[in-house]
């Protein structure tokens, strides 16, 4: 982690990038701290505030999309729906629609 520090801290230009990449694989469960992201982020923010915009839009997208993953299997809700039985108001079981 440290070695990570250093290289964003000698590298403060490419640091929303970055941390925007780590946030997003974060979010594929690979074990990066996302709240140490965000520590790195408010130092490198606090030592440079020209890139603060920039840094706040990283860290913004980055958790943004590592929450919303497009790439996990989704069950399809439509063949659970049509698979109920239904049942007719007289007790007799109906067919599968």
């Amino acid at each position: 982690m440290t070695e990570l520090v250093a290289f964003i801290q000698s590298h403060v230009e490419y640091a929303p990038f970055i941390i925007f990449g780590l946030l997003l694989l974060a979010g594929f469960n690979i074990p990066i701290s996302e709240d140490g992201m965000l520590f790195i982020t408010a130092s490198l923010a606090a030592k440079n505030p020209e890139y603060l915009p920039q840094l706040f839009a990283g860290v913004y997208f980055g958790a943004y999309f590592s929450d919303f993953n497009l790439l996990q299997p989704r069950p399809n809700r439509w063949t659970k729906i049509t698979s109920y039985q239904v049942f007719c108001p007289h007790g007799e079981a109906g067919s599968n629609r």
